[in-house]
């Protein structure tokens, strides 16, 4: 019985779009490519990067304050 429960699971994560795919894609082969599409911007590479690390908003936050105070 929990492998129908398994199996179902994965079904529902494999239909569902992630972050940044649109709703209306799909195939399986279509998501990864849109992926890589978003992905492919170095400059939202380096941005989105240390946003992603353990403390990296407040971080940001911290440092936009800080500029804003000095101007």
């Amino acid at each position: 019985m929990s492998q129908v429960h398994w199996g179902y699971g994965a079904y529902m994560l494999l239909s569902m779009s992630p972050p940044g795919v649109a709703a209306g894609v799909t195939s399986l082969g279509d998501a990864p490519r849109q992926l890589q599409q978003l992905l492919a911007n170095q400059e939202k590479r380096r941005i989105l990067q240390p946003l992603t690390q353990i403390g990296g908003v407040q971080r940001d936050k911290d440092e936009l304050r800080q500029a804003l105070a000095d101007a």
